[in-house]
């Protein structure tokens, strides 16, 4: 259900379609399973589906800064926010000739792939 809220909040505002500068589904749900992934690990008490679209909210609203971060899955963890990935060049690093994408998020199928770089 959580998904498909946050999809339709995008649908209203016209940042559903990767291809005009929105978030792909895809990427939408690697952000809902890093959020799912940070509540069981810092809370033991089950929360409920608006205190996570809550904490879904603040923390890609207001805590995430997009220019040091990113939204990662490590081989030996679960999904968390991390710092930026500055030493692969395909995602956008400094060093790269394109100038850094506005988010950060590793597809967990293809580490080397940044599924929001067309946000």
């Amino acid at each position: 259900p959580l998904l498909l809220v946050l999809k339709q909040l995008l649908v209203e505002r016209g940042l559903n379609e990767p291809f005009t500068g929105g978030l792909s589904s895809y990427s939408l749900t690697i952000m809902i399973v890093a959020i799912l992934h940070n509540n069981a690990k810092s809370s033991e008490e089950k929360l409920s589906l608006g205190a996570i679209f809550m904490n879904f909210l603040r923390t890609y609203g207001s805590s995430l800064d997009t220019r040091k971060q990113g939204i990662l899955i490590s081989q030996s963890g679960p999904l968390a926010l991390v710092e930026y990935l500055k030493s692969n060049p395909r995602v956008g690093s400094p060093d790269s000739l394109n100038s850094p994408p506005p988010v950060i998020i590793q597809d967990p199928l293809l580490p080397t792939e940044n599924v929001g770089h067309t946000c």
